[in-house]
């Protein structure tokens, strides 16, 4: 590899790497908000019991819901996040190799 494209690579990096982080924190909620409709509707369809329905239930059994879905969309387990950071983070790497060819391309025209 020639120090050229090792410097393109790096370069590239540079520009494409906050995208993924963004991409990946974006990832994770659109995963656990998922995970938090899908546990809510599971348990709409289970029968309601006395225990554990006294005052304020609701809002506590939504704050349980919402741990639970945070805690298995960091582990990844589902791995729906993994699959769309992979599509989308394509795109992000493509798109910080065309800026940097791009701006190569400027360094090395000759200008007057």
């Amino acid at each position: 590899m020639r120090l050229h494209q090792i410097g393109m690579t790096v370069e590239t990096a540079r520009k494409a790497m906050p995208e993924i982080k963004k991409l990946d924190k974006a990832v994770k909620g659109i995963e656990s908000m998922f995970l938090k409709d899908l546990l809510a509707t599971m348990r709409k369809s289970v029968g309601k019991t006395s225990f554990g329905q006294g005052y304020g239930s609701e809002l506590y059994q939504d704050m349980f819901d919402q741990a639970l879905a945070e805690s298995a969309s960091k582990s990844g387990s589902l791995g729906i996040g993994t699959m769309v950071k992979r599509d989308f983070s394509k795109t992000i790497w493509r798109q910080a190799l065309a800026q940097t060819r791009r701006e190569v391309q400027n360094n090395l025209d000759i200008k007057p």
